[in-house]
């Protein structure tokens, strides 16, 4: 064949491929339905095939819309879009069959368009240990294969599926903080709903709609690009909630507890079906196109990330997040794309624990160090004493039974609410003890010992109490695990060993010093009360008078009256010792002087 043969059979192919392009794809609407190429051939990766001839193939042989949309919901139902549909109809060929050869480079992915973004709620639960996710996002994609059908129920077509996987996110507590564990929790339930709220970029609200499906024309563009036909697709408005359950968040500083949450929002794979040997066969390029919607607006939108760094992010998502309320939790949020097409939200939660901390904590620190200081009134008040003890006890129970309602569930690392409660509750107690050894001691007569303990008890028990809360709350709240961190937590309970020892050697010493001093007075006042002491008994006696009556031996006769005066006995006047040996009878003058003398 002749050089000038061989051109005019290129430029007379030329120009036939040419005829067909605009045949199918003249001034961006594509003529000819059963001419359009909208599903790749199963079993050869380089065949496409119109609706129509698949449909006749699979036995429908009437062509007309009720046989279309049996045929899309019989056959295409759970099969993606396009199977890597065309991009440019160039360079294709049709035969009378209805199929249609094309060439690598009609082969593109499905393209997903995110119009609208939303994080509705996100709940972290500490006492059930779960995660609730309430993103809200609208969706389109084409499907050429619609044209010609009357299919109307979202749910009789292919859909994609939300990927949401959340990560916990654990840190160490040195200078890098960096992340030690990054874990996929496991999904527990999920639920869908086809309305969710769309974001309006005039009134830059939020408004709940419906999905639908929108199938009129084939408007496409000049290049013929299959992604880019919105004329007929479908329209998806999708409210997914995801609960996912939390085996190893930490705890320990509850209630200052941190938690960093990373969302991971994809695609998966629709081509599943391709084996991977065969994907380079199929022209496979991304198995998946996303457009997240950064420029929707007709302009870029940036996210401020916490850390002062900037990430292209969708004018929805950016709203939602300003909007977005975590219970409990104060919140940062950092916002990234993988190269992967994941979009990341990244969610650092720090509790609120100034609510926690009025309700329960301060009160139980406050009354328990008043209870540490019960020595104060004495060891006379024992009965006050041990009310204000049990007192403490009863309410330090009570804050912490209360406190349980929005604390970690049970069986978790103990906390630092738990670990001061503990606390609370032994010093309560202990205080107790030392009541009851202190009337047990007075009631052995051990004054010394009661007086050293209890005073020793007065100045040290609060002392001990606050150093070892600011001992609890250094090492579990302090981001550093330096050793010189933990030497600084121990200084103020040193301090406080060191000055208990001394003030116990100081009042044994005080004690014993009191004691000698006493004795020495006592010794030395030991004359001086002797010499009181028979002064007094002199004075007793010269005022006391005692007169005995003295019978005769007869029996009848009046005696004789005997006074005793300052120690000496006297007899009246008139009567000798001689008339009272002989038992005579007193005379009147005797027994008038007797009378008187009485």
């Amino acid at each position: 064949m002749s050089t000038n043969s061989l051109v005019l059979s290129f430029g007379l192919g030329l120009l036939l491929q040419l005829v067909q392009v605009d045949a199918l794809c003249a001034q961006g609407v594509v003529d000819g339905r059963d001419q359009f190429a909208v599903i790749r051939d199963p079993q050869n990766a380089e065949r496409y095939w119109s609706l129509q001839a698949f449909c006749h193939e699979r036995g429908w042989p009437l062509a007309d819309t009720k046989s279309f949309t049996e045929c899309y919901e019989h056959t295409l139902l759970k099969i993606p879009p396009f199977h890597l549909d065309t991009d440019r109809l160039a360079n294709c060929t049709t035969d009378a069959h209805g199929t249609v050869c094309a060439c690598e480079q009609c082969a593109r992915p499905l393209k997903l368009h995110v119009t609208s973004l939303a994080i509705e709620d996100f709940v972290f639960s500490s006492t059930k240990e779960e995660v609730h996710v309430t993103i809200a996002s609208e969706l389109f994609w084409a499907d050429p294969r619609l044209w010609g059908t009357a299919v109307s129920d979202i749910t009789k077509v292919w859909r994609p599926h939300w990927h949401i996987a959340i990560h916990s996110v654990n840190e160490t507590r040195g200078k890098l903080k960096a992340e030690v564990m990054d874990r996929l929790e496991e999904t527990h339930t999920s639920k869908e709903q086809l309305v969710a709220p769309v974001y309006d970029h005039e009134t830059k609200g939020f408004d709940t709609k419906t999905s639908y499906i929108s199938c009129l024309e084939m408007d496409m563009p000049q290049t013929c690009n299959a992604q880019d036909l919105h004329s007929c697709g479908v329209r998806e408005r999708l409210t997914q909630t995801v609960v996912v359950k939390l085996a190893h968040a930490l705890y320990d500083r509850y209630p200052f507890d941190s938690h960093i949450m990373r969302i991971l929002l994809s695609f998966p794979d629709p081509y599943t079906f391709i084996q991977p040997k065969e994907r380079l066969d199929w022209g496979m390029g991304p198995r998946l196109e996303v457009d997240w919607g950064f420029n929707t607006s007709g302009h870029v939108t940036y996210f401020e990330n916490s850390d002062g760094s900037r990430s292209v992010a969708p004018e929805s998502l950016i709203t939602s997040l300003g909007l977005l309320m975590v219970p409990e939790f104060r919140h940062d949020t950092s916002l990234g794309v993988t190269d992967k097409q994941e979009f990341v939200v990244t969610l650092r939660l720090r509790r609120r624990a100034t609510g926690i901390l009025q309700r329960f904590g301060l009160p139980m620190i406050l009354l328990t160090f008043i209870t540490t200081l019960v020595p104060t009134l004495g060891i006379s008040q024992f009965h006050p004493r041990n009310i204000v003890c049990i007192i403490g006890m009863l309410t330090a129970v009570t804050l912490n039974n209360g406190a349980h309602a929005s604390s970690p569930a049970e069986g978790t690392q103990s906390t630092w609410f738990d670990n001061i409660f503990l606390v609370s509750i032994l010093f309560s107690y202990g205080a107790l003890i030392e009541n009851f050894v202190i009337l047990w001691l007075n009631h052995l007569g051990l004054k010394v010992a009661r007086d050293v303990i209890d005073k020793f008890a007065m100045y040290t028990l609060p002392l001990y109490y606050v150093s070892i809360v600011l001992l609890i709350s250094i090492l579990q709240l302090h981001d550093e695990s330096e050793v010189a961190v933990r030497v600084c937590a121990l200084i103020p309970l040193i301090l406080t060993l060191l000055f208990s020892l001394h003030m116990l050697l100081f009042l044994v010493r005080s004690e014993r010093k009191r004691r000698a001093v006493a004795a020495e007075d006592a010794e030395a006042a030991e004359p001086l009360t002797k010499q009181t002491t028979e002064a007094a008994a002199r004075a007793e006696q010269g005022a006391q008078v005692q007169t005995i009556s003295v019978k005769s031996d007869g029996g009848n006769a009046a005696q004789p009256f005997v006074s005793v005066q300052d120690g000496e006995r006297r007899l009246p006047s008139g009567m000798s010792q001689g008339n009272l040996m002989s038992g005579g009878t007193p005379s009147a003058d005797m027994t008038a002087g007797a009378a008187a003398a009485f």
